[in-house]
């Protein structure tokens, strides 16, 4: 069964737009953590982390039901390439070892205090009143040093292994803080999609269907590629915008292009073959992703995300290809010749 040109043409629209939104869906979260929080560790504490995790193993504190996530996880430490001579650790092992040493939260801010009371010049303003704040909770049952207090701590105190675990807990809260900016961000994206689908009929009809998809993929792409470019956490929205818009169009519009050109008997075929290709890239995702993290982009996610915002853009251009007017005189019915 030969599908029809037009259908040929939007299978491709479909699998580069999928694709994109798979890469994001997927590594939005480590992306977000390497690109635009603290979680980045120098040479000499990553070699650390390295023999922390084997000593872990030589003392049996590795169970064997967490044996495989465990070896995993120190494949991928030992995959990860430097940038800018340093190296993006992983919550998990960030959590695992701060957790497993000796100092708990309590004992940092112990250091801390005594940090204060030795080299008061260090604080700053902001410094100072974190730690007010700090004080101020110290007797909650769930105390917990944040990010800022626990990175100050590595970097000026003289104790090394004070040094190395106040870093370890300063990273892994960097992580949760992007966890929780990710679903923030989602939350945008799907409410500027819901906002926008109600604008696509509107639009489509004052301009095209194909430019209506043209421009919101182009948007999408743009809006992925952004990410990687965007390093304050507080102007993710910006991308998500584009990425709200793409999300939008993509559940109706080429549908819309793709129904003028069925047969009514073979429709309902055609139209699940059609849906291979949201399923195809998300098997190719699955499939390749792990490899093209670690094998191309040294275990830095963000490139792949910007990779999928490039297949979107791809996407966009390919709807060029679609045969009807790009832009739709008024005169002119509203579907036009399905080829």
């Amino acid at each position: 069964m030969k599908m029809p040109r037009r259908m040929q043409r939007l299978s491709w629209v479909q699998f580069f737009s999928w694709f994109g939104l798979f890469t994001m869906w997927a590594f939005t979260t480590p992306s977000i953590a390497q690109n635009n929080y603290d979680t980045n560790i120098s040479e000499v504490e990553y070699n650390r982390v390295l023999a922390e995790i084997d000593k872990m193993d030589e003392l049996g504190m590795v169970s064997e039901e967490d044996r495989e996530d465990f070896e995993k996880m120190r494949s991928s430490l030992l995959e990860t390439s430097p940038k800018d001579g340093m190296y993006f650790i992983q919550n998990k092992p960030a959590t695992m070892l701060s957790q497993n040493m000796i100092l708990n939260d309590r004992d940092l801010f112990a250091s801390l205090s005594e940090l204060r009371t030795a080299q008061p010049n260090l604080f700053t303003q902001e410094m100072t009143e974190e730690f007010k704040k700090a004080e101020g909770k110290l007797n909650d049952e769930e105390f917990v040093l944040n990010s800022s207090l626990s990175t100050f701590l590595a970097e000026h105190s003289n104790d090394a292994d004070i040094s190395f675990v106040a870093r370890l807990k300063a990273v892994a809260k960097n992580h949760q803080k992007a966890g929780d900016m990710t679903g923030l961000l989602f939350t945008i994206y799907n409410f500027v999609a819901l906002i926008f689908a109600f604008l696509l009929n509107t639009l489509a009809k004052r301009t095209s269907r194909k430019f209506v998809h043209f421009f919101a993929l182009l948007l999408g792409g743009l809006g992925l590629i952004s990410m990687m470019l965007i390093k304050d956490p507080g102007l993710l929205w910006i991308s998500m915008v584009g990425i709200g818009v793409a999300w939008a169009s993509i559940l109706a519009m080429p549908y819309a292009l793709l129904i003028d050109s069925l047969p009514l008997n073979k429709m309902g075929i055609y139209m699940g073959i059609f849906n291979f290709f949201i399923v195809i890239p998300q098997i190719i995702n699955g499939l390749m992703s792990g490899a093209v993290i670690q094998d191309i982009f040294g275990n830095y996610s963000i490139y792949y995300v910007a990779l999928g915002g490039a297949l979107m853009l791809l996407a966009s251009l390919l709807t060029l290809r679609i045969r009807e007017p790009l832009f739709r005189s008024p005169s002119e019915p509203e579907t036009a010749a399905a080829v």
